[in-house]
C-alpha cells in the first residue's frame, strides 16, 4: 500500500497549503478533478536487458486529482491516473501540479506529475502472451506532463505524455522491465 500512503500524504500536504475555500469557483483552496479519455501506448518489454517484444495498444484512461489551489494560477494535488488495454492495467500514483497561464476564467495550462508506476494483469490470471508471468503487479517510476485549455473555470481538454519504467522483480521465469509511453487525450472537470 505505499501508493495509497503517497496519495494520502500528497493530498494532506496540498490541503494544508491552502485555505478551505471549497467549491466557490476560485482556484484557491480545496479542489477535486476527474477526467477520462483515450490513450495510444507503446509497450516495450525487456528480458534481462534485451528487448524481447514491443507492441502498441489503445484504450480508455481515467484521472482523479484531489488537492488544493495554493494560488489562482497554481494547484497541487495527489494524482491517480490509470489506463487499460486488453488484460493490462497500468498507471501513475503520486503528486502533481497544474500551472494556469491566466488567474481566472478560460486559460491555457501546463501540468505534470511523478510517482509510483504500476503495471498489473487485470484478472490476476496469466494467459495468452502473458504465460510464464507469475505476478499480479509490478512497480516502478513514472512521469506525466502535458498541456490543455480550460473552456470554463472547471471544464477542460488536455493532451499529455506519460512514461512508465517498471521492473518485474517477482517474475521467477526471468526479470522483465517494461517501458511504457502513452499519448493521451482527456476531457475533464475540476471543482474548485
Amino acid at each position: 500500500m505505499p501508493q495509497t500512503k503517497q496519495l494520502v500524504l500528497a493530498t494532506a500536504l496540498a490541503a494544508a497549503c491552502g485555505s478551505a475555500h471549497a467549491f466557490d469557483g476560485d482556484r484557491r483552496g480545496f479542489m477535486i478533478g476527474v477526467g477520462g479519455g483515450f490513450h495510444t501506448t507503446d509497450i516495450e518489454a525487456k528480458r534481462s536487458g534485451i528487448i524481447s517484444s514491443t507492441r502498441s495498444e489503445s484504450g480508455a484512461e481515467f484521472r482523479l486529482m484531489v488537492g488544493s489551489g495554493i494560488s489562482e494560477q497554481l494547484t497541487v494535488y495527489g494524482i491517480y491516473d490509470i489506463q487499460q488495454d486488453g488484460e493490462a492495467v497500468y498507471g501513475l500514483f503520486g503528486p502533481g501540479a497544474t500551472f494556469y497561464l491566466r488567474s481566472s476564467g478560460p486559460s491555457a495550462y501546463l501540468f505534470g506529475g511523478t510517482g509510483l508506476a504500476l503495471f498489473s494483469i487485470s484478472d490476476g490470471v496469466p494467459s495468452g502472451p502473458n504465460v510464464g508471468n507469475d505476478y499480479e503487479a509490478a512497480t516502478g517510476f513514472g512521469l506525466l506532463f502535458g498541456g490543455g485549455y480550460t473552456i470554463t473555470q472547471g471544464f477542460h481538454l488536455d493532451a499529455s505524455l506519460m512514461y512508465l519504467d517498471i521492473t518485474d522483480d517477482e517474475n521467477y521465469a526471468s526479470d522483465i522491465d517494461y517501458e511504457i509511453t502513452s499519448l493521451r487525450f482527456t476531457v475533464g472537470y475540476t471543482w474548485f
